[in-house]
């Protein structure tokens, strides 16, 4: 018998992961075989650097530019990731009439993004969320 073991193999990318089963896992000589499908949660700290801190969104018609959104570096977790991309969405959106809450919903494990649209540029923020 041949025990399988996967696991993460790069250091410094933000993931550490390892397979467990609860059996054992036996492959007959010869077998073929492939992942169906895969459950992927993220357990510990979020690692934003340079290189993976940004994303781009298209905020108004159909016909304005991308923005670039960039996240400030740094270890997070889910809440003040979540407080992070909110703050860069702001920093862009302000600009331009809109208004985001992001928020982490620990339940299902994923983030929320709500946004709130005011004509022109907003100079008096209240919040709202």
């Amino acid at each position: 018998m041949v025990l399988v073991s996967v696991s993460s193999t790069e250091e410094g990318n933000g993931y550490d992961w390892n397979n467990d089963f609860a059996e054992a896992l036996v492959i007959e000589p010869n077998a073929s075989i492939s992942l169906v499908s895969v459950l992927f949660e993220r357990d510990g700290d979020y690692i934003v650097q340079v290189g993976n801190n940004a994303f781009q969104i298209k905020m108004g018609g159909r016909d304005n530019e991308l923005e670039t959104v960039a996240v400030i570096p740094g270890k997070y977790n889910p809440w003040t990731l979540s407080d992070a991309i909110q703050d860069a969405l702001n920093e862009k959106g302000l600009k331009r009439g809109h208004a985001f809450n992001v928020n982490y919903d620990s339940k299902n494990k994923q983030f929320n993004i709500t946004t709130l649209f005011h004509q022109g540029k907003i100079d008096n923020i209240v919040p709202f969320f």
